[in-house]
């Protein structure tokens, strides 16, 4: 459990990241009302229902740094960013913007859980 504590009004955590087994997010794209749900696994994978708006419904992760968490099928194609989120550092109910390599478009990724 990390240690919580405030340094001049700002929330500051301290200690080792969290240790999620999985992550699952409730994504949308701007002017698309459906919900995609994905779930990233630690082992660097993720999945989604077939038939929802992604071109893929599984592939691997990659965590680019803090600028976000990558999205690739499983030929290693490039399918859009979850900007900011740091799997590890996950938090349910945070809001991170979606941007697909295709076409530019944004949308929206929830945290749904971290308690997979």
């Amino acid at each position: 459990m990390k240690r919580v504590s405030t340094i001049l009004g700002l929330l500051v955590l301290s200690g080792a990241p969290l240790a999620h087994a999985a992550v699952e997010l409730a994504c949308t794209q701007t002017g698309n009302a459906k919900v995609e749900s994905i779930v990233l696994r630690k082992e660097k994978t993720w999945t989604s229902a077939a038939g929802g708006w992604l071109t893929s419904d599984k592939g691997k992760w990659v965590q680019k740094s803090i600028e976000g968490l990558v999205l690739q099928n499983t030929a290693g194609k490039e399918l859009g960013m979850v900007k900011g989120l740091i799997f590890d550092k996950a938090i349910k109910g945070a809001v991170h913007v979606f941007r697909f390599d295709a076409g530019g478009n944004t949308g929206s990724c929830v945290v749904n859980t971290t308690d997979l």
